[in-house]
């Protein structure tokens, strides 16, 4: 049948097949067409020459495909405060455009993809998955990103992720993702940069090895080596019985004794705001909100949606800020705060409600609109969370109020290195060792002998064993958001080559040394073991490494594994200049 292989133009006039369409079997005309029982439109078809447009990081955009249903400039309006996309000249010249003719970027896109979602044919599509067809299944699991912990649906065709949707748990993050949860997942999994089989040093080059010599090379060098030699280095980003477990290594097999209590190091302050955790469900039940330096222009741009249903069901908004930011503009009082004065101006806003001042200020307004309200809420974004008075000021705010919080850091399994008081192991600054041991991070100190644990290949960094890790996407785990919730990661995809899961490394490593406990089988087995730990959240108090961790974290753009997404990611670099990048890195 040669309609099924049409791929040139057609004496009438037809630009081309759907044969060579990138959105072939998945095209809302295509399938009423079929419905329809339509073979052929009689009237001849216009080509309308316009350029395929290229030039933005994450889709292509070919407007001769477009049927102008309005679809995205709809989704769009409703999703943000700036709209990006409108209707450009008018009668047969109409076609979907920013103002101007100006990129996206410069438009104010923050790139959610929501626009390709709704678009019924192939006039937007996907640039890293644009011929990759019709998945085959679909996995439901959560974005590990960042501390939302958002619902993702990861798209599978012959074993691999070809693509990212959000999912159908709404709870978090109300059906939406951001720029890093929908376009950042594939060229991370898939990244031909990925370990796929260990390897040990021999004479200044790496061989590779067997997982048996591997795991007997790394406990020979483990348990010979002298109290206080050896440490281990971890990264917030693995799922929480992984970090459970590596703790339980660290304490029972390494010896390394428990700093709780002892440690200057701590945020009492970030402890005391997170005891007033709230749920996203609550936020959006939420009739007075004061957001504190949080950007919605790209990592949060979700939660943009969610402002703008509660501004138009009557709910008064705050932002306590810089300026220059999305949520700013929409916002009913905008209380203005430079570099390092943000404590300043909570504490003064707290002063105005206690002492009843009104007028018509911003401030004014907005001590009144706490004061009154009923359900306040305060949402705190990661500019604030490593300022020791902003969170001071924010924590006897929540409590005064006794508002829910929460609390948004850049760092994926954030708190879940806090439940399991793992967090001193990220930012390691010990020299000296005999042997370092690091998992899913990259090595922070010299030491004789080092052993790394990961997925990606360590630059700049001496490494004598290296053990290939899963990536989240082809294991099983979870992870704690910032609601304080156990979070699903689900197995998608299996690991590339010889890589094994983070629990699965330790545990065998563990049991070499003659270790007793470590016997696990699955995932599961940790995480029944964690349950009888009981509610991290009732007196916990004094982290250990806690003030270094929110102080090191990023303000600009999500890590993994201590790097920046834009390392990992092309499109990033267009939207995180390099030297914003830079600063990102734990």
């Amino acid at each position: 049948n040669c309609a099924e292989c049409m791929m040139t133009i057609r004496k009438s006039g037809a630009t081309t097949g759907c044969g060579s369409c990138p959105k072939n079997g998945q095209c809302e005309l295509q399938t009423l067409a079929h419905r329809l029982g339509m073979e052929e439109i009689r009237l001849p078809v216009k080509y309308r020459m316009f350029p395929v447009e290229k030039f933005d990081p994450f889709y292509d955009r070919d407007y001769n495909l477009c049927i102008l249903c309005g679809r995205c400039v709809q989704i769009c309006e409703k999703l943000h405060f700036l709209s990006t996309l409108t209707f450009v000249e008018r009668g047969a010249k109409s076609s979907v455009g920013t103002a101007f003719g100006r990129s996206h970027v410069e438009a104010g896109c923050s790139f959610c993809g929501a626009c390709v979602d709704h678009c019924p044919t192939g006039a937007l599509t996907e640039k890293t998955r644009k011929w990759e067809g019709v998945p085959e299944s679909t996995v439901e699991t959560t974005c590990p990103y960042c501390a939302a912990g958002c619902s993702i649906q990861l798209q599978i065709k012959n074993g691999t992720v070809i693509g990212s949707l959000p999912g159908s748990d709404a709870s978090v993050n109300s059906g939406n993702l951001c720029v890093h949860g929908r376009f950042g997942i594939t060229e991370v999994v898939n990244s031909p940069a990925r370990l796929k089989k260990p390897w040990r040093l021999v004479e200044g080059r790496s061989m590779d090895c067997p997982w048996e010599e591997a795991i007997e090379l790394a406990a020979s060098k483990l348990v010979g080596c002298p109290p206080g030699k050896a440490a281990l280095q971890l990264s917030s980003d693995l799922p929480v019985e992984d970090l459970y477990l590596a703790k339980k290594f660290a304490h029972e097999v390494l010896r390394i004794p428990d700093l709780s209590g002892s440690d200057p190091n701590t945020s009492i302050e970030f402890e005391k705001l997170i005891q007033h955790s709230a749920s996203f469900d609550q936020l959006r039940d939420a009739d007075c909100v004061l957001v504190a330096g949080l950007d919605t222009r790209y990592t949060f741009s979700w939660m943009e949606h969610d402002l703008k249903r509660l501004k138009r069901k009557g709910a008064f908004l705050i932002s306590v800020n810089g300026g220059k930011k999305p949520v700013d503009q929409n916002v009913h009082s905008f209380l203005y705060a430079r570099e390092g004065n943000a404590g300043a101006v909570i504490a003064e806003l707290m002063d105005t409600i206690e002492t009843g001042r009104t007028g018509s200020s911003l401030m004014e307004q907005a001590a009144e609109a706490l004061r009154n309200c009923r359900k306040p809420f305060l949402l705190i974004g990661p500019e604030y969370l490593g300022d020791r008075d902003a969170i001071a000021s924010l924590a006897q705010l929540a409590d005064k109020l006794k508002a829910g919080v929460i609390c948004l850091p850049t760092q994926g399994n954030f708190y879940g290195a806090m439940v399991t008081d793992t967090i001193r192991f990220i930012h390691l600054g010990q020299n000296g060792l005999d042997v370092l041991y690091t998992i899913g991070s990259q090595p922070k100190t010299t030491t004789g002998y080092t052993i790394y644990q990961g997925a990606y290949p360590v630059e700049d960094h001496h490494i004598d064993l290296c053990l290939p890790t899963a990536m989240f996407s082809e294991r099983n785990g979870s992870f704690i958001n910032a609601e304080l919730r156990r979070r699903p990661l689900n197995k998608a995809v299996e690991p590339p080559g010889l890589a094994m899961p983070d629990w699965q490394i330790i545990a065998s490593i563990a049991v070499k040394m003659g270790a007793s406990g470590f016997g696990y089988t699955s995932v599961e087995e940790i995480g029944e073991e964690m349950n009888i730990l009981g509610d991290w959240k009732s007196d916990k108090t004094g982290i250990p490494g806690l003030a270094t961790a929110l102080g090191n974290a990023s303000r600009y753009e999500p890590t993994l594994y201590g790097e920046p997404l834009s390392k990992r990611v092309a499109g990033l670099r267009t939207l995180f200049p390099e030297n914003l990048a830079e600063k990102g890195i734990e």
